[in-house]
């Protein structure tokens, strides 16, 4: 009970992750591929590159912000 309070309060994720795509587990020590993936945690899977979050969940690619916002 004190280990789903503390994942709840902390956003933790403690169980093992596979990839979505082709279900490969992935590691529990995790090297960041990005930015985001090191301040939010995160995967790109080995096999097939498959980008998820912390939950196992896939993430699609973010746009660069000057795409996203139409600067000219």
């Amino acid at each position: 009970m004190l280990k789903e309070l503390f994942q709840k309060i902390f956003s933790i994720n403690l169980k093992r992750v596979n990839c979505p795509e082709c279900q490969t587990p992935l590691p529990t020590l995790r090297i960041p591929a990005s930015a985001a993936q090191a301040q939010w945690g995160g995967w790109t899977c080995h096999q097939c590159g498959c980008q998820m979050d912390k939950w196992g969940t896939r993430q699609d690619s973010a746009k660069p912000v000057a795409e996203s916002r139409n600067w000219r």
